[in-house]
């Protein structure tokens, strides 16, 4: 693999003529389409908090480090709850346990999964162009993707969805997951 060295006056003259192309194509000051497109990407630092009475605390003293470096600043904040790796194996665990329970020799593990996360309601619905009908694509459960609180309330959703459609006992099945 070779690395091609950019030189500082290239480097300037290409971001110059970039400029002038945001202007001419998007009839925008350069600046402004830069603020636009990076709004909210430049500068952006995770902290993780604890709540405590009366307000938000860092959890150690690297958040608390990040917090300093922004003392003075307006800042933008979104609050979400971390996921937990042990919760989303507990999850899988569940699937596989009522997957070994349905024992649909004509479905795989990852069919199972799919009719459970969008039986759960955790889909995006959108019409068939020719026939009108919905189609539910189930939406990803990656860490980036939902917060704690939403994966809590999928985790809810599937065992009840599993016990209503195979009618499993809801008692049974956490507690086969609950050890494996």
């Amino acid at each position: 693999m070779s690395l091609k060295l950019i030189q500082h006056e290239d480097f300037t003259n290409r971001i110059h003529d970039f400029r002038y192309q945001c202007v001419a194509l998007f009839h925008v000051n350069f600046y402004q389409f830069r603020d636009r497109l990076f709004d909210g990407l430049v500068n952006m630092t995770d902290v993780f908090m604890r709540v405590v009475p009366g307000g938000l605390m860092a959890c150690n003293q690297v958040e608390a480090d990040k917090l300093e470096k922004l003392r003075g600043k307006e800042v933008k904040c979104k609050i979400t709850q971390p996921r937990n790796l042990k919760f989303l194996k507990k999850y899988f665990a569940l699937l596989g346990s009522a997957f070994d329970f349905v024992g649909d020799e004509d479905m795989t593990m990852e069919q199972f999964r799919t009719i459970c996360t969008v039986g759960a309601g955790w889909a995006d619905f959108f019409p068939d162009p020719k026939t009108g009908t919905l189609i539910a694509v189930p939406k990803s459960i990656a860490f980036p993707n939902m917060d704690e609180t939403e994966f809590v309330q999928l985790y809810s959703d599937t065992i009840t969805f599993i016990c209503g459609r195979w009618v499993v006992n809801q008692e049974q099945l956490e507690e086969v997951a609950r050890f494996i």
